[in-house]
């Protein structure tokens, strides 16, 4: 046992691939917070232009980041904050409830059964996060709110959009894992039976990973967009609606 879970095959291998996803995450954070977080707001800003029907422009394109620079990277502070506090949260109640099976006596088998229903209720909590947090960078790039402040707006937002959000997620997410996986069996794994090699499909999955990224960064905010549409033309109805109950009245 540790920490109430049962070790067997599948919690030994969720626990190492959870501990190289903490590795890579920590060791590619300075290029998540620069060169990742620039690209999102070239994708939002290129979005803005062709929804506006404005030429994309990279000298304005420039004075923009210069100018929402602060306020992007704060919102993304926040983000990485919540993101590690719903982890962290799952991990003590997962370790919590794991420990109280243990002491009234279940079997293992039935320990693990309840481990993968609570991460089955994590991963769509996670995802409605996930989702708050990409339209936070959004908002932060399009309007003047940063910070918690975007997530707030963020949340309210997507009320009433969450489940076009959630298949979002689940499609960039399937695409990302379907890539991960063949890197993780093509590149890692270099040599086969034969002794040929695949190094050579590394470049090919990077940029099949990189396109997947794009189309993730485009359909957010592409959903912003819509959110605002819907809450605009909900603003209009609920206003005819008073007004003509007025209009009854008098």
């Amino acid at each position: 046992m540790f920490s109430g879970l049962p070790l067997t095959p599948l919690v030994k291998q969720s626990c190492q691939h959870f501990a190289e996803m903490v590795v890579s995450s920590a060791m590619r954070f300075p290029l998540y917070i620069t060169m990742s977080l620039l690209s999102k707001a070239a994708v939002v800003y290129l979005v803005d232009c062709s929804y506006s029907r404005k030429k994309f422009s990279v000298s304005k394109f420039y004075m923009i980041i210069a100018k929402i620079w602060t306020r992007l990277v704060s919102t993304y502070a926040w983000v990485c904050i919540l993101v590690v506090s719903c982890v962290t949260l799952f991990c003590v109640i997962l370790v919590a409830l794991c420990n109280a099976f243990a002491v009234i006596g279940l079997s293992p088998d039935m320990i693990v059964y309840a481990a993968v229903m609570a991460g089955l209720v994590f991963s769509v909590i996670f995802a409605n996060a996930i989702i708050i947090c990409n339209i936070a960078i959004v908002i932060s790039v399009l309007e003047d709110v940063s910070g918690h402040h975007a997530m707030l707006r963020s949340s309210v937002l997507i009320k009433g959009q969450t489940q076009v959000g959630l298949l979002i997620f689940l499609g960039s997410t399937i695409g990302m894992a379907f890539i991960e996986g063949l890197f993780e069996h093509r590149v890692k794994t270099l040599s086969y039976g034969d002794g040929s090699s695949r190094i050579w499909e590394g470049p090919l999955l990077v940029v099949m990973y990189s396109f997947v990224l794009l189309i993730d960064s485009m359909m957010s905010a592409v959903f912003y967009f819509s959110c605002i549409s819907s809450n605009v033309e909900a603003d209009t109805l609920e206003t005819m609606a008073i007004s003509a109950e007025r209009m009854g009245i008098e």
